[in-house]
Protein backbone atom coordinates (compact mmCIF):
# COMPACT_ATOMS: atom_id res chain seq x y z
CA UNK A 1 0.00 0.00 0.00
CA UNK A 2 2.92 2.60 0.41
CA UNK A 3 4.27 1.62 -2.79
CA UNK A 4 8.11 0.58 -1.28
CA UNK A 5 10.03 -1.79 -3.76
CA UNK A 6 13.56 -3.19 -4.03
CA UNK A 7 14.89 -0.26 -5.45
CA UNK A 8 14.03 2.32 -2.81
CA UNK A 9 16.27 4.24 -1.95
CA UNK A 10 14.12 6.09 1.25
CA UNK A 11 15.05 9.49 3.38
CA UNK A 12 14.83 9.39 7.15
CA UNK A 13 15.08 12.64 9.22
CA UNK A 14 12.76 11.96 12.03
CA UNK A 15 14.06 10.38 15.32
CA UNK A 16 14.61 7.19 14.88
CA UNK A 17 12.32 6.11 17.83
CA UNK A 18 9.30 7.24 16.14
CA UNK A 19 6.98 4.98 14.80
CA UNK A 20 7.03 6.99 11.43
CA UNK A 21 10.43 6.13 11.14
CA UNK A 22 9.97 2.74 11.48
CA UNK A 23 7.09 2.63 8.67
CA UNK A 24 9.37 3.71 6.48
CA UNK A 25 12.27 1.92 7.87
CA UNK A 26 11.01 -1.58 8.19
CA UNK A 27 8.96 -1.56 4.83
CA UNK A 28 12.72 -0.73 2.69
CA UNK A 29 13.88 -3.42 4.93
CA UNK A 30 11.31 -5.73 3.33
CA UNK A 31 11.22 -4.74 -0.22
CA UNK A 32 15.21 -4.70 0.17
CA UNK A 33 15.97 -0.86 -0.67
CA UNK A 34 18.25 1.12 0.77
CA UNK A 35 17.95 3.90 4.10
CA UNK A 36 19.73 7.42 4.04
CA UNK A 37 19.74 8.62 7.17
CA UNK A 38 19.45 12.44 8.30
CA UNK A 39 20.96 13.18 12.04
CA UNK A 40 18.11 15.91 11.94
CA UNK A 41 15.45 18.09 9.45
CA UNK A 42 16.74 20.83 7.43
CA UNK A 43 14.60 21.94 4.89
CA UNK A 44 17.56 22.89 1.89
CA UNK A 45 19.92 19.66 3.03
CA UNK A 46 16.78 17.38 2.77
CA UNK A 47 16.22 18.90 -0.23
CA UNK A 48 19.64 18.52 -1.55
CA UNK A 49 19.85 14.87 0.03
CA UNK A 50 16.93 13.82 -2.40
CA UNK A 51 18.38 15.66 -5.44
CA UNK A 52 22.16 14.31 -5.19
CA UNK A 53 20.49 10.87 -3.24
CA UNK A 54 18.21 10.25 -5.90
CA UNK A 55 15.47 9.91 -2.83
CA UNK A 56 12.80 7.41 -4.13
CA UNK A 57 10.54 7.56 -0.51
CA UNK A 58 10.19 9.41 2.46
CA UNK A 59 7.62 9.49 5.19
CA UNK A 60 7.32 13.24 7.17
CA UNK A 61 5.07 14.98 9.33
CA UNK A 62 3.12 18.22 7.91
CA UNK A 63 5.42 20.64 9.95
CA UNK A 64 8.71 19.20 7.34
CA UNK A 65 5.90 19.16 4.01
CA UNK A 66 5.46 22.96 5.52
CA UNK A 67 8.98 24.31 5.71
CA UNK A 68 10.09 22.53 2.59
CA UNK A 69 7.24 24.03 0.58
CA UNK A 70 7.87 27.56 2.33
CA UNK A 71 11.85 27.00 1.36
CA UNK A 72 12.35 30.23 -0.73
CA UNK A 73 14.58 27.86 -3.37
CA UNK A 74 12.17 25.02 -4.06
CA UNK A 75 11.81 24.88 -6.88
CA UNK A 76 15.25 24.97 -7.52
CA UNK A 77 15.76 21.24 -7.14
CA UNK A 78 15.34 18.16 -9.05
CA UNK A 79 13.24 15.95 -7.26
CA UNK A 80 12.22 14.09 -9.85
CA UNK A 81 13.28 10.79 -8.29
CA UNK A 82 10.02 10.82 -6.19
CA UNK A 83 7.89 7.57 -6.66
CA UNK A 84 5.93 7.59 -3.31
CA UNK A 85 5.95 10.03 -0.09
CA UNK A 86 4.31 9.68 2.71
CA UNK A 87 2.78 12.26 5.61
CA UNK A 88 1.51 11.21 8.82
CA UNK A 89 1.59 12.15 12.85
CA UNK A 90 -1.36 14.51 12.65
CA UNK A 91 -4.00 15.71 10.84
CA UNK A 92 -3.38 17.42 7.05
CA UNK A 93 -5.55 20.68 5.70
CA UNK A 94 -7.24 20.27 2.17
CA UNK A 95 -5.05 22.88 1.01
CA UNK A 96 -2.06 21.35 2.64
CA UNK A 97 -2.86 18.06 0.41
CA UNK A 98 -3.60 20.04 -2.71
CA UNK A 99 -0.01 21.91 -2.42
CA UNK A 100 1.77 18.74 -1.83
CA UNK A 101 0.24 16.76 -4.81
CA UNK A 102 0.61 19.90 -7.01
CA UNK A 103 4.28 20.77 -5.76
CA UNK A 104 6.27 16.94 -5.60
CA UNK A 105 6.12 14.45 -8.33
CA UNK A 106 5.73 11.19 -7.68
CA UNK A 107 2.20 8.96 -5.56
CA UNK A 108 1.22 10.99 -2.19
CA UNK A 109 0.29 9.01 0.56
CA UNK A 110 -1.64 9.70 3.90
CA UNK A 111 -1.71 7.61 6.74
CA UNK A 112 -3.44 7.73 10.34
CA UNK A 113 -2.29 5.30 13.02
CA UNK A 114 -1.67 4.72 16.32
CA UNK A 115 1.56 3.24 17.87
CA UNK A 116 -0.38 1.07 19.77
CA UNK A 117 -1.81 -0.25 16.55
CA UNK A 118 -4.46 1.34 14.34
CA UNK A 119 -3.69 2.49 10.89
CA UNK A 120 -5.97 3.60 7.96
CA UNK A 121 -4.11 4.49 4.49
CA UNK A 122 -5.18 7.13 2.02
CA UNK A 123 -3.95 6.37 -1.63
CA UNK A 124 -3.53 8.97 -4.88
CA UNK A 125 -6.32 7.04 -6.15
CA UNK A 126 -8.80 7.79 -4.05
CA UNK A 127 -7.02 11.22 -2.79
CA UNK A 128 -9.15 13.54 -5.39
CA UNK A 129 -12.89 11.83 -4.30
CA UNK A 130 -11.87 11.57 -0.17
CA UNK A 131 -9.53 14.40 0.28
CA UNK A 132 -11.32 15.31 3.82
CA UNK A 133 -10.59 11.61 4.41
CA UNK A 134 -7.72 10.33 6.23
CA UNK A 135 -8.63 6.41 4.04
CA UNK A 136 -9.42 3.06 4.58
CA UNK A 137 -8.49 0.54 7.62
CA UNK A 138 -5.32 -1.70 5.77
CA UNK A 139 -6.60 -5.49 5.36
CA UNK A 140 -6.79 -7.51 8.37
CA UNK A 141 -7.81 -4.37 10.94
CA UNK A 142 -11.47 -2.76 11.39
CA UNK A 143 -12.95 0.07 12.64
CA UNK A 144 -15.68 1.15 14.78
CA UNK A 145 -17.11 4.40 15.94
CA UNK A 146 -18.62 4.46 19.38
CA UNK A 147 -20.66 7.42 21.94
CA UNK A 148 -20.19 8.44 24.94
CA UNK A 149 -22.50 5.84 25.92
CA UNK A 150 -20.10 3.39 24.30
CA UNK A 151 -22.86 2.12 21.82
CA UNK A 152 -22.07 1.51 18.39
CA UNK A 153 -22.86 4.68 15.82
CA UNK A 154 -23.93 4.38 12.29
CA UNK A 155 -22.21 6.22 9.00
CA UNK A 156 -21.45 9.84 9.22
CA UNK A 157 -22.01 9.94 12.84
CA UNK A 158 -18.94 11.17 15.16
CA UNK A 159 -17.69 9.52 17.92
CA UNK A 160 -14.93 8.01 19.26
CA UNK A 161 -12.83 5.60 17.09
CA UNK A 162 -11.76 2.22 18.35
CA UNK A 163 -9.73 -0.33 16.21
CA UNK A 164 -8.95 -4.11 16.26
CA UNK A 165 -6.63 -5.82 14.30
CA UNK A 166 -3.24 -7.67 13.84
CA UNK A 167 -1.13 -4.40 14.62
CA UNK A 168 -2.90 -4.24 17.65
CA UNK A 169 -0.32 -3.87 21.38
CA UNK A 170 -0.76 -6.57 23.78
CA UNK A 171 -1.23 -3.50 26.34
CA UNK A 172 0.63 -1.15 28.42
CA UNK A 173 3.58 -2.52 30.17
CA UNK A 174 2.30 -2.98 34.10
CA UNK A 175 -0.32 -0.64 34.22
CA UNK A 176 -3.86 -2.14 34.53
CA UNK A 177 -5.65 1.33 34.72
CA UNK A 178 -4.33 2.85 31.19
CA UNK A 179 -5.27 -0.50 29.84
CA UNK A 180 -8.31 -0.42 30.97
CA UNK A 181 -8.86 2.88 29.90
CA UNK A 182 -7.55 2.01 25.94
CA UNK A 183 -10.20 -0.92 25.97
CA UNK A 184 -13.79 -1.55 24.26
CA UNK A 185 -15.14 -5.28 24.20
CA UNK A 186 -17.94 -5.69 22.26
CA UNK A 187 -20.37 -8.40 22.62
CA UNK A 188 -18.46 -11.40 21.44
CA UNK A 189 -15.81 -10.79 24.23
CA UNK A 190 -13.48 -9.15 21.45
CA UNK A 191 -11.10 -6.36 22.67
CA UNK A 192 -10.67 -3.35 20.79
CA UNK A 193 -8.75 -0.35 20.92
CA UNK A 194 -9.86 3.31 21.84
CA UNK A 195 -7.96 5.87 19.72
CA UNK A 196 -8.95 8.80 21.92
CA UNK A 197 -9.64 10.35 18.91
CA UNK A 198 -13.19 11.59 17.80
CA UNK A 199 -14.09 10.85 14.03
CA UNK A 200 -16.60 9.43 11.67
CA UNK A 201 -17.13 6.80 8.95
CA UNK A 202 -18.78 7.26 6.03
CA UNK A 203 -20.74 4.76 3.57
CA UNK A 204 -17.60 4.24 1.61
CA UNK A 205 -15.58 3.11 5.08
CA UNK A 206 -13.70 6.10 4.71
CA UNK A 207 -12.88 7.48 8.21
CA UNK A 208 -12.73 11.44 8.91
CA UNK A 209 -11.22 12.76 11.45
CA UNK A 210 -12.73 15.25 13.90
CA UNK A 211 -10.56 15.97 16.89
CA UNK A 212 -8.84 14.57 19.48
CA UNK A 213 -11.48 13.56 22.59
CA UNK A 214 -9.48 15.78 25.17
CA UNK A 215 -9.02 18.59 22.80
CA UNK A 216 -13.19 18.80 22.26
CA UNK A 217 -14.43 22.41 24.15
CA UNK A 218 -17.79 21.90 25.77
CA UNK A 219 -19.44 25.34 25.98
CA UNK A 220 -22.56 25.50 26.89
CA UNK A 221 -23.22 21.82 26.94
CA UNK A 222 -22.49 21.86 23.48
CA UNK A 223 -19.44 19.77 22.06
CA UNK A 224 -16.85 22.51 20.24
CA UNK A 225 -14.17 20.66 18.32
CA UNK A 226 -11.13 23.47 18.00
CA UNK A 227 -9.74 21.62 14.46
CA UNK A 228 -13.15 22.85 12.72
CA UNK A 229 -12.16 26.95 14.06
CA UNK A 230 -8.89 26.09 12.93
CA UNK A 231 -9.56 24.99 9.97
CA UNK A 232 -11.35 27.79 8.95
CA UNK A 233 -8.84 30.44 11.17
CA UNK A 234 -5.67 28.93 9.27
CA UNK A 235 -7.19 30.46 5.44
CA UNK A 236 -6.42 33.92 6.83
CA UNK A 237 -3.45 34.65 4.55
CA UNK A 238 -1.64 36.55 7.76
CA UNK A 239 -1.58 33.00 10.04
CA UNK A 240 1.15 30.83 10.11
CA UNK A 241 -0.01 28.68 12.52
CA UNK A 242 -2.52 28.07 14.73
CA UNK A 243 -4.35 26.18 17.68
CA UNK A 244 -7.33 26.34 19.45
CA UNK A 245 -7.91 25.25 23.23
CA UNK A 246 -10.88 26.03 25.79
CA UNK A 247 -10.17 28.00 28.52
CA UNK A 248 -12.95 28.68 31.67
CA UNK A 249 -15.77 30.82 31.20
CA UNK A 250 -18.51 32.21 33.78
CA UNK A 251 -21.37 32.19 31.28
CA UNK A 252 -20.53 29.00 28.95
CA UNK A 253 -18.33 26.85 31.21
CA UNK A 254 -15.71 26.49 28.57
CA UNK A 255 -15.26 28.95 25.50
CA UNK A 256 -12.53 28.90 22.69
CA UNK A 257 -9.11 30.93 22.74
CA UNK A 258 -7.34 30.98 19.23
CA UNK A 259 -2.67 30.94 19.58
CA UNK A 260 -1.60 32.02 16.98
CA UNK A 261 1.27 32.68 15.07
CA UNK A 262 1.23 35.03 12.67
CA UNK A 263 3.38 35.10 8.77
CA UNK A 264 6.72 37.14 9.31
CA UNK A 265 6.31 40.59 8.99
CA UNK A 266 2.11 40.55 9.16
CA UNK A 267 0.76 43.01 11.62
CA UNK A 268 -2.58 42.10 12.66
CA UNK A 269 -4.85 43.23 16.21
CA UNK A 270 -6.90 39.99 17.75
CA UNK A 271 -9.73 42.47 17.55
CA UNK A 272 -9.89 42.46 14.04
CA UNK A 273 -9.02 38.75 13.36
CA UNK A 274 -11.76 37.23 15.93
CA UNK A 275 -14.20 39.66 13.90
CA UNK A 276 -12.73 37.98 10.75
CA UNK A 277 -12.73 34.40 12.15
CA UNK A 278 -16.70 34.90 13.98
CA UNK A 279 -17.96 35.94 10.98
CA UNK A 280 -17.42 32.74 9.30
CA UNK A 281 -17.90 30.29 11.96
CA UNK A 282 -20.82 28.91 14.16
CA UNK A 283 -22.59 30.99 16.55
CA UNK A 284 -21.48 28.40 19.23
CA UNK A 285 -17.71 27.89 17.79
CA UNK A 286 -17.06 31.71 17.98
CA UNK A 287 -13.58 32.43 19.59
CA UNK A 288 -13.47 34.52 22.71
CA UNK A 289 -10.00 35.58 22.65
CA UNK A 290 -6.54 35.59 20.54
CA UNK A 291 -2.99 35.58 21.64
CA UNK A 292 0.01 35.86 19.27
CA UNK A 293 2.99 33.47 20.06
CA UNK A 294 6.27 33.61 17.98
CA UNK A 295 5.83 29.53 17.73
CA UNK A 296 3.49 26.91 19.22
CA UNK A 297 5.13 24.19 20.95
CA UNK A 298 5.36 21.07 19.72
CA UNK A 299 6.75 17.28 20.19
CA UNK A 300 9.80 15.75 17.99
CA UNK A 301 7.35 14.81 15.59
CA UNK A 302 5.59 17.86 14.98
CA UNK A 303 2.31 17.66 17.08
CA UNK A 304 1.34 20.81 18.79
CA UNK A 305 1.45 19.73 22.74
CA UNK A 306 -1.83 21.36 23.42
CA UNK A 307 -1.94 20.29 26.96
CA UNK A 308 0.80 22.63 27.43
CA UNK A 309 -1.19 25.60 26.15
CA UNK A 310 -3.86 24.45 28.32
CA UNK A 311 -1.27 24.40 31.27
CA UNK A 312 -0.23 27.98 29.71
CA UNK A 313 -3.46 29.39 29.58
CA UNK A 314 -4.67 27.72 32.23
CA UNK A 315 -5.17 30.60 34.43
CA UNK A 316 -7.49 32.62 32.06
CA UNK A 317 -10.96 33.30 32.39
CA UNK A 318 -13.37 34.85 29.76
Amino acid sequence: ALRYHSGARTLCNLGLYSNISWVAMLSTFYAGGALIIQRCFDARECLETIQTQSITHFAMVPVQFQRLLEYKDFDNFDLSSLDAIMCCGSPLSPSMKLAIMDRFPGDFIELYGLTEGLVTILPPEDMASKIMSVGRPCPGQDLKIIDKNDKELGADQSGEIIGWGRLMMVGYHNNDTANAAATWTDEAGKRWLRSGDIGRIDRDGFLYLVDRKKDMIISGGQNIYPADIEAVMSQHDAIHDIAVIGVGSDKWGETPLAVVVLVEEQTLTADVLIQWANSRLGKQQRVSKVVFVDKLPRNPNGKILKHELRQLYSDVHL
